[in-house]
């Protein structure tokens, strides 16, 4: 579900990231298939106005997903923050490239 929902981004061209930081699967165990997931999706950008629009394509699709998959999915907006750049000081680059 949360591959379908990334395959948003891309739609949108600039440098918009999306994280899935955190998945809550229940009951989590090999080869059962869950009956809840919640995840935590987080949206970054330069541009409001563009996260607003990624905002409601992925709650789009998420509607067309249930809809598809006859499952229940319900959204709920955490916290929002202006977009800002990072200072250099705040995110040093690394001397070695990640392998």
């Amino acid at each position: 579900l949360h591959i379908r929902f990334l395959h948003v981004l891309p739609l949108e061209t600039g440098a918009q990231v999306g994280t899935v930081g955190q998945m809550e699967v229940s009951p989590n165990a090999t080869n059962v298939i869950p009956g809840e997931v919640r995840m935590s999706l987080e949206l970054r950008d330069l541009s409001a106005a563009k996260l607003d629009r990624l905002i409601a394509k992925i709650r789009g699709r998420a509607a067309a997903i249930a809809s598809e998959t006859r499952t229940a999915i319900r959204i709920e907006a955490g916290g929002r923050h202006q977009p800002a750049t990072a200072q250099g000081r705040h995110s040093p680059r690394p001397s070695q490239p990640y392998p």
